[in-house]
């Protein structure tokens, strides 16, 4: 994952760098020039998106919130539907437990979560956050 981000990071700085050491020939590759670049920094924005906000794409699938609300590795299972909602579990380090949430999800996939028990130990009683692409490939 580093080296693909380094590679990454390196290709878009190397690239506009290229297309400009020849933009002094003429006025046409200047032209072209700015355009590749202008699409290349709208590419990396689309990717920028799509990673923080995957599930206006991808939509929601219970792997993916139960990463999201309760951690990779907490539900084998994920999260499950329930009605209009989703029911994930979350686990608490300080009493060594895992506490069943409700969880509703927006179009954006950004979560809100509120706990199921009553107890619930140490176990905060909402929490909100956001699904990103990491969470699809982790769950």
């Amino acid at each position: 994952m580093i080296f693909f981000a380094g590679w990454l990071t390196l290709g878009a700085l190397w690239f506009p760098g290229a297309l400009l050491a020849d933009a002094a020939d003429s006025p046409e590759v200047r032209k072209r020039s700015a355009l590749a670049i202008a699409a290349t920094a709208a590419g990396f924005l689309a990717l920028g998106l799509f990673g923080a906000r995957p599930t206006v794409v991808l939509g929601m699938n219970g792997h993916a919130l139960q990463s999201a609300v309760g951690g990779y590795g907490v539900e084998r299972d994920g999260c499950s539907r329930k009605g209009e909602g989703w029911i994930c579990a979350r686990y608490v380090p300080e009493g060594s437990s895992v506490v069943r949430y409700r969880v509703d999800v927006d179009g954006a996939g950004c979560w809100t979560a509120t706990r199921m028990e009553v107890g619930g130990g140490k176990s905060p009683k909402h929490v909100s956050g956001c699904a990103t692409l990491i969470d699809f490939v982790l769950g």
